[in-house]
């Protein structure tokens, strides 16, 4: 596909998504008719926003949000098209389900501040499954598999979802499809096509510049199949995969095409970043892994798709595609395993106790089906980290070198989403509540699961461009929904008043690098000492519309001369202790907290001959968690005193927090 400054694109076969009316149990869904049409898009040539700013805004989004086109969505009585998750994203009020018998929405949904950026992620895999199955004129629309789809439920989720914890080596595609899958793959167009259209609707090309769409999808490689007799072990692999402009593939590229992550990075180069366009804008693409949490360990597998070791080629390339994590969502934190008593307890925020991708249903369906399987080290994304300073060692490249930003998951087609007072679940894995009748004395969703958080970045301007860039160059950083305003800077030419001054930002470059960058022995740019350690310069502000904030951490990770990895927990900012508190009966805050903390830190344990990187967490006072919301919201019906899987209570507070992009250092370059 290609564009230029006013291309009309013909598309000769897109999803028409028409309102129609839901009746009884909403068994119906969305009419896809096949339609000829045309739309006008443009490219975008450089523009200056009202807004810009050379020392960078933070502009807060959401790149992980499905709708009616994902088949966990739709399974569950989701009927929010992309359309309608981009209208949220900007302030607009949603239908949620469940629906009465005239097909009206027994629950609504509204941001209370917009998002700036949002890109929609559908699942890819099932884009044809999802044109075809809901066409009543197409050849596949009465196939067993297609009906099963419609029917909706726990038997199209795991029917549809079995397909993607098949073998890795060659998954298969529903009988509807065809030989060799055919069928599914020519009409996945459609619905890749109207994702299209839908992203080009809603983004601001005004200088008002005030809502910023991406073109992206989900990647969703759940392999692998184990365990005792048919027990299924669903290692999360996905990636949502985020393109820089309108210039994207004919079609995007799921699992079943490209069963192995580097399968999918070499198509898109091919189809993507190596492609031949007549357009202003080359096609550019990052992949953004997600829930590592859930993946038993092979997100940061050591090994590549032939079982041999990754070496300099393979870590170069995931590098590069792959700048950043989604550290935090509804399905749990990835940042660090929990081990209680161990030595950084706040790494209990948001854990899960299983680790694959339907742990949670072990219970449901029993270890024989769905083996329980324990979260591991390796799952998480600081163990991550501390490998990859080991493997730069050795391969003087480091494949996981990840910035952070977060996001929601959600499956209801709520971008941003994360208030934790009337969380109305967000459905997916999940497979609780959204389809609930009585929403008062119904749980809206799993009790360890969590509303999800934010993606921010430092850009100069809220266009597809700037903030493109700020995810490759990795000056991001994630919440777990708060709208903290966090300031994260490294160099060795900073004063220790700097908190004070007006000049913080603009010094704080001047003097060294943002979150996400590099400081390098001897840099004169950075006027590097070899034997000082570097000073790093933390400031945050408070979120206007949430709790106080409590204190601030820095965590390193480094790796010595033979190869042993260590971390430390420094506390920097605030009083961890400071009294804080919630009434669990009111859940008003008990105590104060801080407004804004900062302060310029200098690593009391440096060695300037190891490799070694440097994040911010910044938390909160205690607050009230969704669940014990709900329990106050249904008087007392619903969401209180909870256990987990392992039959322990399940938490009633929670310390939201956000997470600064690391800063590495290294002796060289």
């Amino acid at each position: 596909m290609t564009s230029s400054t006013y291309t009309r694109l013909g598309l000769a076969v897109i999803a028409v998504i028409t309102t129609v009316a839901i009746t009884g149990c909403s068994k119906a869904g969305p009419d896809i008719e096949a339609v000829t049409t045309d739309v006008l898009i443009t490219d975008e040539p450089g523009r200056t926003c009202i807004d810009r700013n050379p020392l960078r805004n933070p502009y807060f989004g959401d790149t992980h949000v499905h709708t009616t086109y994902s088949v966990d969505a739709y399974s569950q009585n989701v009927r929010s098209t992309p359309n309608d998750a981009y209208a949220f994203a900007k302030g607009e009020e949603i239908g949620l389900p469940p629906y009465d018998r005239d097909g009206t929405p027994l629950r609504t949904a509204q941001l209370e501040r917009p998002l700036d950026f949002t890109m929609i992620s559908d699942h890819s895999e099932f884009f044809g499954d999802v044109a075809l199955c809901l066409n009543p004129v197409s050849n596949a629309y009465n196939k067993l598999s297609c009906k099963i789809y419609r029917g909706q439920g726990i038997a199209a989720f795991g029917v549809f979802n079995y397909n993607l914890s098949t073998s890795q080596s060659s998954p298969q595609r529903q009988p509807h499809c065809g030989v060799d899958g055919e069928n599914c793959i020519n009409h996945s167009i459609t619905l890749w096509q109207e994702t299209q259209l839908a992203a080009e609707a809603a983004y601001d090309r005004s200088d008002e510049c005030s809502f910023t769409s991406f073109v992206g999808y989900e990647w969703t490689g759940s392999p692998k199949q184990s365990g005792n007799g048919l027990g299924i072990v669903s290692q999360n692999l996905h990636r949502n995969v985020l393109f820089a402009n309108a210039q994207v593939p004919e079609r995007p590229s799921g699992y079943f095409r490209a069963p192995y992550p580097e399968d999918l990075w070499d198509t898109l180069s091919d189809e993507c970043l190596n492609a031949t366009t007549d357009s202003g804008e080359a096609c550019d693409v990052l992949t953004i892994p997600h829930n590592s949490n859930l993946s038993a360990g092979l997100m940061f597998e050591q090994l590549d798709k032939n079982g041999e070791p990754i070496g300099a080629e393979y870590s170069e390339q995931r590098a590069a595609f792959e700048p950043i994590v989604e550290l935090v969502q509804h399905k749990g934190s990835s940042e660090c395993q929990y081990t209680p008593g161990g030595n950084d307890e706040e790494c209990a925020f948001e854990y899960l106790p299983w680790g694959h991708l339907v742990g949670n249903l072990t219970e449901k369906f029993g270890e024989k089906l769905l083996p329980w399987v324990n979260p591991t080290d390796n799952s998480f994304v600081r163990d991550a980290l501390k490998e990859g300073l080991k493997l730069k060692q050795e391969l003087n490249v480091n494949p996981f070198k990840y910035g952070f930003i977060g996001s929601t998951d959600t499956h209801l087609g709520t971008p941003g989403l994360t208030n934790e007072n009337n969380y109305p679940g967000h459905g997916g894995a999940a497979g609780a509540g959204d389809t609930a009748g009585d929403t008062n004395t119904t749980l809206a969703d799993n009790p360890e699961h969590n509303p999800g958080g934010l993606a921010v970045v430092w850009a100069e301007q809220n266009t597809r461009s700037s903030i493109f860039d700020a995810m490759k160059r990795k000056e991001v950083y994630a919440t777990s929904g708060p709208r903290h305003t966090l300031r994260f800077f490294g160099g060795w030419d900073y004063d220790e008043g700097l908190c004070d001054s007006a000049d913080l930002v603009q010094s704080g470059y001047e003097g060294g690098v943002p979150m996400g960058g590099d400081l390098f022995n001897n840099d004169v740019s950075t006027n590097a000492n070899s034997e000082d350690a570097p000073k790093f310069v933390v400031s945050v502000l408070k979120d206007t519309m949430g709790a106080d904030l409590q204190y601030v951490q820095i965590i390193k990770g480094w790796v010595d001369s033979e190869g042993n990895r260590h971390e430390a927990i420094y506390d920097v900012a605030g009083n961890k202790n400071n009294g804080a508190s919630v009434d669990l009966d009111t859940c008003e805050p008990v105590g104060v907290g801080a407004s804004n903390l900062c302060n310029v830190w200098q690593d009391p344990d440096f060695s300037n001959e190891e490799e070694a990187f440097y994040y911010a967490r910044v938390i909160e006072n205690p607050t009230c968690r969704w669940n014990q919301h709900q329990c106050l919201n249904s008087g007392g019906k619903a969401g209180c005193d909870l256990e987990d899987q392992l039959g322990q209570p399940v938490a009633k507070t929670v310390k939201e927090r956000s997470w600064s992009s690391p800063i590495w250092y290294s002796a060289q370059p």
